[in-house]
């Protein structure tokens, strides 16, 4: 048995810890975070890229600690609120903590402000909301994923290659369950918004997203 992983690995989905039936966690356990790290581990931390609603959810327990206060509340008042995002959902769990791994909703005009945050290198209308060197630590590839094959993550980021206006460019990529897109394009200052509803359905949520950033978007590009 090798030693409990720091939390950092939860944002590379790499925390060795078996896989976490999200369903029952939910449904059976009052503390999700407790549920997930009292599972066996059969990695050592960060060596297996393994996608973990749980795994990344260890964050809360981190983050929620640090902050002191009502998670949602901490969000909507040092990131929402100063960018002009009101309306929003999101999931906690018995205990009262903030689920930081989906069933997050808002405006897809709101969804693509996070885009333009990183494209600005986490600063808002002049306000730096998340440290510059954060953007680029958490962009920065850090393991292979397994979807696609043999691509990048970083911190929670998908970070893939596309072919945009026919050239190769890096994308920062975020997809959640249903076909919830954001792609961010930094060569060329560009960030799109996909979202859906087909949720749970794997990897066809992909498809018809994906073929219209593909064969439309993308060419469509007119670069300088």
């Amino acid at each position: 048995m090798v030693k409990r992983p720091k939390v950092i690995s939860a944002n590379t989905m790499s925390t060795g810890i078996q896989l976490e039936d999200e369903d029952k966690m939910q449904w059976e356990h009052e503390d999700w975070v407790g549920h997930k790290l009292d599972l066996p581990m059969p990695y050592e931390p960060g060596a297996v890229y393994e996608y973990s609603s749980g795994g990344s959810n260890l964050l809360t327990g981190v983050i929620q600690k640090s902050v002191g206060t009502y998670l949602p509340l901490f969000f909507y008042e040092e990131l929402l609120l100063p960018m002009e995002i009101h309306d929003f959902q999101m999931l906690t769990s018995p205990q009262g903590r903030g689920y930081l791994a989906g069933s997050f909703y808002m405006r897809p005009i709101d969804f693509t402000k996070f885009g333009l945050l990183v494209l600005n290198k986490g600063t808002w209308n002049g306000e730096q909301m998340i440290g510059e060197s954060w953007i680029e630590k958490s962009t920065t590839p850090r393991i292979k994923g397994s979807w696609p094959k043999n691509s990048d993550y970083g911190y929670l980021w998908r970070v893939l290659e596309r072919e945009v206006g026919g050239k190769q460019m890096m994308t920062v990529e975020a997809w959640g369950n249903g076909g919830q897109f954001l792609i961010i394009i930094t060569e060329i200052e560009m960030t799109i918004t996909m979202t859906g509803g087909n949720y749970n359905l794997f990897p066809d949520m992909e498809d018809r997203p994906f073929s219209i950033l593909n064969e439309y978007i993308l060419p469509a590009v007119q670069l300088k």
